[in-house]
């Protein structure tokens, strides 16, 4: 991920300060969050739905998060900033931590980026039973 910029080391800011650098770049944010939001997603053992989806990008990879949720909703965040509308071969596997006397688990995941029309995604599901 992008570092922070510096002048959000402050916490508060005035209302013209605000407006004229935050207000920006939260709105672009929050924008980017929908659209990560709204990606469709096809994981691993969905090869049959999305084996007519070019997979000529390289995989995205995300590590060390908290749960499955996180590492998909990573993941979708980086393929929207990148200008993607959906991730084929989406892959999730868990590592257990182990610390004296007790334990979690980080999650890592990595998917596929790829644009797909709208429209032509729904056209291949049309008929389908699934």
């Amino acid at each position: 991920m992008d570092k922070i910029p510096s002048y959000y080391e402050q916490g508060a800011f005035c209302q013209a300060c605000y407006d004229q650098k935050i207000a920006p770049e939260l709105n672009e944010y929050n924008d980017l969050v929908e659209k990560a939001r709204n990606i469709d997603l096809f994981y691993k053992t969905q090869s049959k739905e999305s084996r007519f989806i070019r997979r000529t990008e390289k995989a995205l990879k995300v590590h060390d998060c908290e749960d499955k949720e996180t590492a998909v909703l990573k993941l979708a965040f980086l393929a929207a900033r990148a200008g993607f509308n959906i991730l084929v071969d989406v892959e999730t596997e868990f590592d257990k931590i182990r610390m004296h006397g007790w334990q979690t688990s980080k999650c890592h995941a990595s998917a596929i980026p790829a644009h797909v029309e709208p429209h032509q995604l729904q056209r291949r599901f049309v008929g389908s039973p699934n």
